[in-house]
């Protein structure tokens, strides 16, 4: 990985990835393999490829988007299958692809469970306390991105895994109210609830049930 002094151009390591991961695909094609043989190929080099990276860095829009037309394209070969089977399980009735921006959210949210657990390390510390003793309670418009790009990446993944995960099951009730996307304050003016807004030394603990 290549970091500039500014840290501004951190994104242009993915270019490599894309690279390397052209160069799978172009030597796997060659042997004809079945749909499910492609899919594993796929998960198991080009996966790993990207998710080096990825699990705490967020590839471009762009990056992503040929990155995920270069797997989808490899797995699929010449079949046709509508854009809402691609990411469905086989049990579901659908193809079984992996959608790459999902999936590395899901890697960059387990850093938040990590830290949680302990802060032996100086970016759990960082993560401890941008969510002032909760990690979990983490948004990012409370992270300097200039400062910690790294972080502030992180926690956007971990708030867009969070307003979907609120969304199901009642998962709301049990959430966090402290810079909860889903919660938002009605007294003192629009906006999410935060630690001046209830005042309160352990804010970050409250509940909604």
């Amino acid at each position: 990985m290549k970091i500039d002094n500014g840290l501004i151009n951190l994104l242009s390591n993915f270019d490599a990835v894309i690279t390397k991961m052209l160069r799978t695909v172009n030597f796997w094609v060659r042997f004809g393999l079945s749909l499910p043989g492609r899919i594993s190929i796929m998960k198991t080099f080009l996966l790993s490829q990207l998710n080096h990276l990825g699990c705490f860095l967020m590839p471009s829009d762009s990056q992503l988007t040929i990155m995920q037309d270069l797997c989808n394209k490899f797995c699929l070969g010449r079949n046709r299958v509508s854009k809402s089977r691609l990411y469905l399980s086989p049990d579901e009735g659908g193809v079984g692809l992996i959608d790459l921006r999902h999936f590395l959210v899901a890697q960059q949210v387990l850093w938040f469970k990590r830290s949680n657990m302990s802060t032996r390390d100086n970016w759990r510390c960082n993560l401890f306390e941008l969510g002032l003793g909760n990690p979990y309670t983490i948004n990012p418009i409370k992270v300097d991105q200039a400062k910690n790009p790294i972080l502030y990446g992180l926690a956007l993944s971990f708030g867009f895994f969070l307003e979907k995960f609120n969304k199901l099951n009642g998962n709301l009730q049990k959430s966090f109210i402290l810079n909860n996307p889903n919660i938002l304050r009605n007294g003192k003016g629009p906006g999410i609830v935060d630690e001046n807004f209830l005042g309160a030394g352990e804010c970050n603990f409250y509940r909604l049930s």
